[in-house]
């Protein structure tokens, strides 16, 4: 008897083996193309086609905000990263309240007459304007 289960045990992984010899070559090259496409994807930060958040017309240059935080505890404060007329600019800590600029470096200069950081206070203010319009309690309610 242990010889004959012996030989269905082999039977049986001989089997196991041929099934899994028979899988088709495109499934197993299609697995490692799959891989291989997200690897690339994940690694090329410019292949996903990120866009600015906004871009608009200033003072006749093109401005797009591509990054912007705001400050949680100093909410008139802006941390952003600038693209103005194509070319990448450093990131800037704007205080929109005193209209002065924070660059990298530490130096304070206030904003010039037709500095781009004008333009992301006043459409941020604008933005935020539009949020929190006032409500007429007196109108009543339908």
């Amino acid at each position: 008897m242990p010889i004959a289960e012996s030989k269905e045990k082999i039977a049986e992984a001989e089997k196991r083996a041929e099934v899994e010899r028979s899988r088709p070559w495109w499934a197993i090259w299609g697995f490692g193309i799959v891989i291989a496409l997200c690897l690339w994807l994940a690694v090329s930060p410019d292949v996903t086609g990120r866009t600015a958040l906004v871009c608009r017309e200033y003072e006749g240059r093109e401005v797009c905000i591509n990054r912007i935080k705001r400050s949680a505890r100093n909410y008139w404060e802006y941390r952003v990263d600038l693209t103005v007329e194509g070319q990448r600019q450093p990131t800037d800590l704007l205080d929109c309240r005193n209209q002065q600029r924070f660059d990298s470096d530490g130096f304070i200069e206030p904003f010039a007459p037709d500095d781009v950081g004008q333009f992301v206070c006043e459409y941020f203010n604008r933005q935020t304007a539009r949020q929190n319009r006032p409500v007429d309690l007196s109108a009543p309610a339908m």
